[in-house]
This record gives structure tokens, C-alpha cells and sequence, in this order.
């Protein structure tokens, strides 16, 4: 038997792990991404005792995915662009004006 350990962690501890190594993440957030009707977190790679665990480098392959890379305008949720990235601006909410 081996004796090296893959490390896993909880959710809790992952979005911990994140922050630390650059990408901003809050608890809710990362708890939205995994629910099951977001189903856009991370993969786990086991069930313990009722709690998914991830692994470092999952953790860490997720969030590059996730980065969308303003140079070229390329990442994992291309969308369209922000204004102050040369989009249309974003149309002004219709007022009722009565007089």
C-alpha cells in the first residue's frame, strides 16, 4: 500500500483553497455553482459521510475554466461583452412618466 494521501477537501475548505491561491470566491457562490439546478461547480471526486470532497487540482482546472480572458475575449462563459469592452450599452430602464 502506498503511503501517499491524495488531499480532499469539503466545499467549505476548497472555496478556502481557492481564495488562497488567487480566485475570488465567496461560499455562497461556489454552494449556487454546486446545487443541482446550477450544476456549474467544480467535480468532486468522492462522497463522505454526506459531503462532497475535492481535489486540489480539479479545484484548480475548474476556476481557469471558468476565467474568461479579457485580452481575446475567449473564455468558458463567452457571453456578450461588457460595455467598457466595446458592447452596446445597456438600454435604460423604461420610466411612466404621467403628467
Amino acid at each position: 500500500m502506498s503511503n501517499t494521501r491524495k488531499l480532499r477537501m469539503t466545499r467549505r475548505r476548497a472555496v478556502d483553497f481557492l481564495n488562497e491561491h488567487g480566485w475570488p470566491i465567496s461560499n455562497s457562490t461556489m454552494n449556487r455553482k454546486c446545487s443541482p439546478a446550477v450544476n456549474e461547480g467544480p467535480p468532486a471526486a468522492a462522497l463522505f459521510n454526506g459531503h462532497y470532497l475535492y481535489e486540489p487540482d480539479d479545484l484548480l482546472q475548474w476556476a481557469e475554466a471558468q476565467c474568461i480572458n479579457l485580452k481575446d475575449g475567449q473564455g468558458a462563459n463567452d457571453g456578450p461583452p461588457h460595455p467598457s469592452q466595446g458592447g452596446e450599452p445597456r438600454r435604460q430602464r423604461k420610466t411612466n412618466n404621467a403628467t
